[in-house]
């Protein structure tokens, strides 16, 4: 009987023409028929009404809001359908803090799940271009209009998925295209069994025209480098001839002199030399 009753909408004198104004309306039928026969057995809808996916892009914001969170559902307007919506976990000032980004058929909206007084939303013609971009494992969503930039949004990478699929829908939106629709030139080419060869390390000689305009500051680090590896290795090679030269005779001739004997004059002219050895390394 329910679904003769869900049918019959189709072939009501009612005068619909758009598609998505069906299926609202569907939804709205199947969500008023469970509500008065509770026990009818779901499988008896027939699966082109009454879809509560997400993804579906004929549901209004009433069929879908039992599976949003609260603070997106409070937002949106009984005329606007949701398309995607991402989770910006980190706010302006680089801290933890939950902000939704809400793509909707009318607007984009900016909620912060702590404080409703500070949503934003701009409609999807103040909206020219999405971009993104990730430095250090954060991710950055701009919304940018004609002249400036709108808003901005911080996100760890792990939501990077959820911005592309949103970036990609508001693009098909923009062309006026069905945003849950993807053409088949866009869908992914599968790969290749083979594997393409190696690189050539012939590559790495085209780094020479981005090198080309700093060649003289690159010398000069080399020339440095090499004079910082010499430098390193003075106080090595004066460590011997100071031992051996100067010290290990000085402590012979003390001990052949004993404690009351005096030290030969040459002893005490080496001696003098050890600050030019010490100086040496210092320098170095």
């Amino acid at each position: 009987m329910v679904s003769a009753v869900i049918e019959g909408l189709t072939e009501s004198p009612m005068q619909v023409s758009d598609k998505t104004e069906i299926a609202a309306l569907s939804a709205s039928y199947r969500q008023r028929l469970m509500h008065d026969f509770p026990h009818t057995n779901r499988s008896s809808f027939p699966p082109q009404y009454g879809r509560t996916s997400l993804n579906s892009p004929a549901i209004p914001h009433s069929a879908a809001t039992a599976e949003l969170p609260d603070a997106i559902a409070f937002q949106l307007r009984p005329t606007e359908l949701l398309v995607a919506y991402v989770r910006s976990d980190v706010d302006n000032r680089q801290q933890f803090s939950a902000t939704f980004v809400v793509l909707t058929t009318e607007r984009l909206i900016s909620i912060p799940s702590g404080n409703r007084s500070e949503v934003a939303s701009w409609q999807l013609a103040e909206v020219v271009s999405l971009s993104t971009q990730d430095r250090a494992g954060l991710g950055t969503l701009d919304a940018l209009g004609d002249d400036r930039r709108l808003a901005f949004w911080h996100y760890t990478l792990r939501h990077g998925p959820e911005v592309v699929v949103l970036m990609e829908r508001f693009e098909r939106m923009k062309g006026g295209n069905d945003p849950f629709v993807v053409a088949e030139d866009e869908h992914d080419v599968p790969e290749a069994e083979s594997q393409p060869p190696p690189p050539s390390t012939f590559a790495l000689f085209r780094m020479w025209e981005f090198a080309q305009p700093h060649q003289g500051w690159i010398v000069l680090a080399f020339l440095i480098s090499m004079l910082a590896t010499v430098a390193s290795i003075i106080p090595i090679k004066l460590t011997g001839p100071l031992i051996d030269s100067v010290l290990n005779p000085y402590e012979f001739a003390w001990q052949q002199a004993g404690p009351d004997g005096e030290l030969p004059p040459q002893a005490l002219t080496d001696l003098l030399v050890v600050r030019w050895y010490l100086l040496g390394m210092f320098g170095a």
